[in-house]
This record gives C-alpha cells, structure tokens and sequence, in this order.
C-alpha cells in the first residue's frame, strides 16, 4: 500500500497535530485516514464522520478514516480518550494495544498509555464489551463501573466509580469550594493523570477554597504547601505527601 498525498496541519501553539494521509492499492478503493496528537500538556475534542464525540488527554493519538466502512466503525488510539458514541447498528471498536472495545451507543473513558504499568476503561452508560486479544479474555462493564489490569502483576480490578469523576480530566478548570484535600488529591489524580500517596499521619480532613485552571502539578503544590498543612516530593510522576 503506497501512501500518495499526504496533508499535515499543526495548530500556531503547537498544542496537536493533526494529519490526513491518502492510502490507495490496487485491492481497494482509495481511503482517506485521519491522524490527531495531543501534545504533552494540551487536550482536544475531535467529532468523528459519525457525530460520535472523543476528547483526547494530553500524549494521546487517535486515528480513524475519513469515512466509516459500511459494516462497523473502528478507531485507533494511544493514550487516554474518553468517547460519547453515536448509536448505529454497525458497532464501533476502539482498538488500544492488545485491547479491543465493543460498543454501539455508549459513553467511556479508556486509558492506555505504553510507558504505564496498567491500563483501565470505565463505563458511564450503556454498555461496553473489552476482548484482551492476546489471551481472549472478555469483560463486560456495567456504568459507574472500570476495569483495570496491571501489566507487570497481570491482575485485573472491576472497582466501582463515582459519577463522572473519571472524566473530570474534560473540564476546562477545577473549583474546589471548602472541600476535603482528600477530595482534591483524587480528583487532581484524574485531571493531571498522576498517581499522588499521602503518609498515613497527613491531616487529609483540611479544608480548601481552590481553582485549578493551566497550572502544573508543581505549581499547585508549590501553593498547597503554603495554605494548608503539608509538605510534597514530586518523582517519576508520583506526588509523595508528607505531614508539614
């Protein structure tokens, strides 16, 4: 298959690229096959041929075709997305590494990054079927529900979740108003896609007043240190806290 035109497009801040590549073969029709990229610390919305709607989290890749084959409807994607999928009667698979999701009309987040250890999907409606290709294993989901797997234990977890907290990551900005750090460390585990493990004698009953707009992990701590009774060692993308 030899590629003919290809036409790249990048955003003026650098935040995506997104590329449209022109495939064509002797065995089949010319396809169109569209390639977005998320930056390191950007997020995007694209709508696919369908109408269904996909957000993309920062490091992440999506691709799909042009235009939908007329028997099912297949994305490609690395990284984190999280999906609102327009019924239809074709299916539509996301295929992520080893994994492959099965729905038809259905919202989900499912996170795949290669240099992490685990991988995980959550349902918020409808239904979700997730087949492990390299084993066969099959897993069906029911809402407020996520399925996690550990690469190096091979272990999965079915854990409940909360509402839409796991898509927190989507909103333009955080207000926290006079809640728990407890409450802000889990919900800033989603919006940053970090881990954050508190000592066990951290005061995680503190209240704080609180807006969360561009700022990195580190400027956040840098201020969670001054207004409220803690100290932080930021490693390998895990945030350590310590009682001040």
């Amino acid at each position: 298959m030899a590629a003919g035109i290809a036409i790249l497009f990048i955003s003026t801040t650098g935040a995506f690229f997104a590329g449209k590549v022109f495939f064509h073969s002797p065995a089949m029709t010319a396809q169109v096959v569209n390639r977005v990229i998320m930056g390191k610390e950007n997020k995007g919305q694209i709508l696919l041929p369908d109408g269904t709607s996909v957000w993309l989290n920062a490091n992440s890749t999506l691709v799909y075709p042009e235009t939908f084959s007329l028997h099912h409807r297949t994305v490609q994607l690395e990284g984190e997305g999280y999906f609102e999928v327009v019924r239809d009667k074709k299916p539509f698979f996301v295929e992520t590494g080893d994994l492959k999701l099965q729905v038809t009309g259905t919202s989900f987040d499912i996170k795949n990054y290669t240099n992490q250890d685990r991988w995980e999907t959550v349902l918020l409606t409808r239904s979700v079927a997730v087949t492990v290709n390299k084993t066969q294993e099959q897993f069906a989901l029911i809402p407020n529900q996520k399925l996690s797997f550990h690469k190096n234990t091979k272990v999965y977890e079915l854990i409940p979740v909360e509402g839409n907290e796991p898509i927190i990551w989507i909103q333009d900005k955080l207000v926290f108003k006079n809640e728990r750090l407890a409450d802000i460390f889990r919900k800033m585990e989603y919006w940053f896609n970090i881990d954050i493990i508190c000592e066990p004698d951290v005061w995680l009953d503190h209240r704080l007043h609180l807006t969360i707009r561009k700022e990195n992990p580190e400027e956040i701590f840098k201020l969670l240190k001054l207004i409220a009774p803690i100290d932080y060692k930021i490693q390998d993308e895990i945030i350590h806290i310590y009682k001040k």
